[in-house]
């Protein structure tokens, strides 16, 4: 399955492109010329990484203040540690709460797991065990790549499957280090998961991003 060329020139005109360089902001500019580095031919292919990285980095400069306010909050708040232990500690209670009405009673009534006491991202390496394969190809754009994670004795019966589309507003979105914890675990219960990079804004416009995404989901149902 590959993606369809959109019909019709709908290119902004010259007056359009002016009005918008005088009233763009500069990081509407680094963004653009991210974009336009991307479009130079031979080394183009090359610079697509640059559009993804400027928006992130502008993405992030815009919530520093944001973070730094509420770290350094955290930081010298009396009974911190307290009061973080104790939201830990209900978070079973909460999710029990939350799923009530939603879903039976009967499957509420379990053995809820302990809250893990640190990020998942310090297990990421136990967590990459259940990978089976990694960097497949689902397209034919070198973006459209999946990681395969199941159990190596999974039985040849069918089994469900999970399509794990990594999050960052078809941005910044990468596969590396988004889900493992929970791809891990289902990987355990005899699911299958695809973890899937798509091709992201700006260099690639709306709606290549879901035309991604229909394609992995074209090649889930012909090969797992």
């Amino acid at each position: 399955m590959t993606a369809q060329p959109v019909n019709g020139d709908h290119s902004p005109s010259l007056a359009t492109r002016l009005r918008w360089f005088m009233a763009a902001k500069p990081s509407d500019h680094m963004l653009a010329m991210a974009t336009a580095a991307a479009s130079l031919p031979v080394i183009g292919k090359h610079l697509e990484p640059l559009g993804g990285a400027t928006a992130m980095t502008l993405w992030g400069m815009r919530h520093v203040p944001g973070f730094w306010a509420s770290t350094s909050k955290a930081l010298f708040s009396p009974g911190i540690a307290e009061i973080r232990r104790a939201e830990r500690d209900c978070t079973n209670e909460v999710v029990r709460a939350a799923l009530t009405g939603a879903v039976p009673t009967a499957e509420l009534d379990i053995e809820w797991p302990a809250p893990e006491r640190t990020p998942p991202f310090w297990r990421a390496r136990e967590h990459r065990r259940q990978v089976h394969r990694t960097s497949v190809r689902y397209g034919d754009s070198p973006s459209q790549l999946l990681d395969v994670w199941r159990a190596e004795d999974l039985p040849s019966e069918p089994a469900p499957v999970l399509i794990y589309l990594p999050g960052g507003a078809w941005v910044h979105g990468s596969r590396l280090l988004q889900g493992y914890a929970l791809m891990s675990h289902l990987a355990e219960q005899g699911w299958v998961c695809l973890s899937i990079d798509y091709r992201v804004a700006p260099n690639h416009r709306w709606p290549q991003h879901i035309t991604d995404v229909k394609t992995a989901i074209a090649w889930a149902r012909a090969n797992v």
